[in-house]
């Protein structure tokens, strides 16, 4: 009997040794096949993580030397465009010819002007901006594109744009009739105007004599206006110390050369901004937007629509009024862009229903009072005016009256109409004397 208990313990421990021994194994190996397994597999995400952000582009050509300086000479201009990463890609191509037709728009114009005043007196100055703008028209209509070129690193696509130019027939072949410039302009705007889409722009403003509200907006601000610009073929730089109330100003009036019709808002933390050692470190708000920007057909008014406030700058609760004249008969609509960054109608209203102003009669809308925001010394606001000769353009209908809409919501429905429209955006300031820090 002691001897087969002693097998059975010698037993015991040996089944147990054999199953330790085994589990170690097993686990090693399982262990051992997991590491084989996961490294591949993060090599393979990263893999195809790389491949979503390569660029569809191709090209074989050496960058051209005409994206550091374009080409000159007396028998041509040139222009050019760039256009960031998009989907699909004939979208992007698109968008880089519209940008090349506007820079080039811009080389025409200073070119004409330039010409037009070498030979013409200056006491025939309205018949010059009449033949400056016909002129300019028709060279626009001559315009081709002449080269592309693909940067893959950046998935930037490049047009290159230029057009013949003849100085000893440049008034020959301008004088055009009014119909026969109307079938022009139409040829052209669908060249020259369209959506530049993710235009990727930033901006930021220091707190310094204003509230973080107002650095806020004037952060967003010039994001905006750097988007429209670059959507425009136009670069601008300024300073991070807003101190000039019309550095503001000017990026309110960049809404009107191009309309943001969707935009993404990312909103960094703040930081610090010191703009030498000898001087303290202010918080700054820094903003990145992605936008969609509408660039409007560039047309001659034929509404000849005036408007004009009677003070730049009110004081709280002080009325303003607001002139408006045309030179023919037709629809206006009046909007209010607030510092609080929404956009409302304030005419055609209840009480003043009827949106059609005659030919040569002047508007006046004088119920506006207009207030900063509560707590704030002082803000920058703008009115914006269009007017259209369209009776089917039903303003109404397409904006209600004391609506807060926002920024890019109101210019998505706005670009719909806008090439049938002339407008106005009048920026002005307004303080609260009583409300000095």
């Amino acid at each position: 009997m002691p001897n087969n208990n002693a097998k059975n313990f010698f037993y015991i421990i040996f089944v147990i040794f054999l199953r330790f021994f085994t589990f170690g194994c097993i686990s090693q190996t399982e262990h051992s096949k997991t590491e084989l397994v996961s490294t591949p597999t993060k090599e393979i995400k990263k893999s195809l993580r790389d491949q979503t952000l390569l660029c569809s582009l191709t090209e074989n050509s050496p960058r051209p030397s005409w994206i550091d300086q374009l080409p000159q000479n007396n028998r041509q201009i040139f222009g050019m465009g760039v256009a960031p990463r998009q989907s699909p890609m004939s979208r992007q191509i698109q968008a880089a010819k519209i940008l090349a037709m506007r820079d080039i728009s811009q080389q025409i114009n200073v070119h004409v002007k330039s010409v037009y005043q070498e030979r013409i007196n200056s006491n025939q100055a309205p018949e010059i901006q009449s033949q400056t703008e016909l002129t300019a028209e028709a060279l626009l209509q001559r315009v081709k594109i002449i080269d592309q070129w693909n940067d893959v690193s950046s998935c930037d696509i490049y047009m290159l744009a230029a057009v013949d130019i003849d100085n000893a027939n440049i008034f020959n072949d301008t004088r055009l009739d009014y119909g026969q410039q109307t079938r022009t302009l139409k040829t052209i705007h669908s060249k020259s105007s369209g959506i530049i889409a993710n235009i990727q722009s930033e901006g930021s403003c220091v707190i310094q004599g204003i509230s973080p509200r107002q650095a806020q907006t004037i952060a967003l601000q010039r994001a905006r206006a750097l988007a429209i610009d670059k959507a425009s073929g136009i670069e601008i730089h300024t300073s991070k110390i807003v101190s000039d109330s019309m550095l503001v100003l000017d990026f309110i009036r960049s809404y009107s050369k191009g309309y943001i019709v969707r935009e993404k808002v990312k909103w960094h933390p703040v930081r610090q901004y010191q703009k030498n050692s000898e001087t303290p470190p202010v918080l700054e708000h820094h903003v990145s937007i992605v936008a969609n920007v509408y660039i409007p057909q560039k047309k001659i008014d034929t509404i000849g629509l005036e408007a004009l406030l009677d003070k730049f700058v009110y004081n709280k609760g002080e009325r303003a009024i607001l002139r408006i004249k045309t030179l023919k008969t037709c629809q206006v609509a009046i909007f209010n862009i607030q510092a609080n960054d929404r956009i409302v109608m304030l005419f055609p209203n209840p009480l003043f229903p009827d949106k059609i102003i005659f030919s040569n009669q002047p508007f006046e809308l004088k119920n506006l009072y207009p207030e900063p925001l509560s707590e704030e010394q002082s803000n920058y606001e703008a009115l914006f005016i269009c007017a259209t000769l369209n009776n089917e353009i039903d303003f109404q209908g397409l904006f209600s009256v004391n609506e807060n809409m926002e920024f890019s919501e109101f210019f998505r429905q706005y670009a719909a109409i806008s090439d049938e429209c002339t407008d106005i955006l009048i920026p002005y300031q307004v303080v609260d004397s009583h409300n000095v820090r």
